[in-house]
């Protein structure tokens, strides 16, 4: 239960941060990939997203 609630909230930053670059960039790429993935494997591609995504803010702060 409590690891739903994990992959949830993941999902839920990596969906706000996509928005935010999609602004920036053309994001397509990551929502085709995205589309394609299943399971454990799209929790995966999210972790790898979302690391990218704290490695980026980390350079900028």
């Amino acid at each position: 239960m409590g690891r739903r609630l994990i992959d949830v909230s993941l999902m839920e930053e990596a969906e706000r941060y996509a928005e935010e670059r999609m602004q920036r960039e053309d994001c397509r790429l990551f929502v085709a990939k995205y589309a394609e993935l299943k399971g454990s494997v799209r929790r995966m591609f999210i972790a790898r997203y979302l690391n990218g995504m704290l490695y980026e803010q980390s350079e900028q702060g």
